[in-house]
């Protein structure tokens, strides 16, 4: 067996065990809404903001992320997680006001497919980003595991029994 032969099949038995593991994904993360993929874990960032009244680490799709919470002048309150890039569409004009990041203009973002609110475009001359609103999200591991499961026989003819009889009684 040559050296790049076994180099490759070095680089497929670590890519298998960490699949195996579960220390490797390739999973999204998805709207909420209607399961459009939003973003992936190579995309997802840490910015921190001295606008943000709270802030936690959160493990998602396998990176050590900060969740910042932040008010605006509604007030309504939203738990971010920042992200170099994201499947979205802007909504409404840039703005300059009001800004959680000094220097930064933002524009509101819905989901490509669904227009639901997923977050705010922020873009600044040297830098831009996006900032996604964690409660609008589901990790396409997650929606995964949520299966429905079938009823049993016997309860499906029980279930179809009881719709002729309510026919019978109407």
């Amino acid at each position: 067996m040559n050296l790049n032969n076994f180099s490759n099949l070095w680089i497929f038995l670590l890519i298998f065990i960490n699949i195996l593991t579960g220390s490797l994904t390739f999973a999204d993360l998805l709207c909420r809404y209607c399961g459009h993929s939003v973003t992936t874990a190579s995309a997802l960032i840490n910015v921190k903001s001295p606008a943000a009244y709270d802030n936690w680490n959160l493990t998602v799709l396998g990176v050590e992320t900060i969740v910042q919470t932040f008010k605006n002048s509604v007030p309504e309150t939203y738990n971010l997680i920042f992200a170099n890039g994201a499947d979205l569409k802007f909504s409404g004009k840039a703005q300059t006001a009001e800004t959680w990041f000094e220097g930064m203009s933002w524009r509101p973002c819905v989901c490509s497919a669904c227009n639901t609110h997923i977050g705010w475009y922020f873009q600044s001359p040297e830098k831009d980003f996006v900032g996604l609103v964690i409660d609008n999200l589901i990790s396409e591991d997650y929606v995964d595991t949520l299966t429905k499961v079938p009823l049993p026989q016997k309860q499906i003819s029980k279930d179809a029994e009881s719709k002729e009889m309510v026919k019978d009684e109407l």
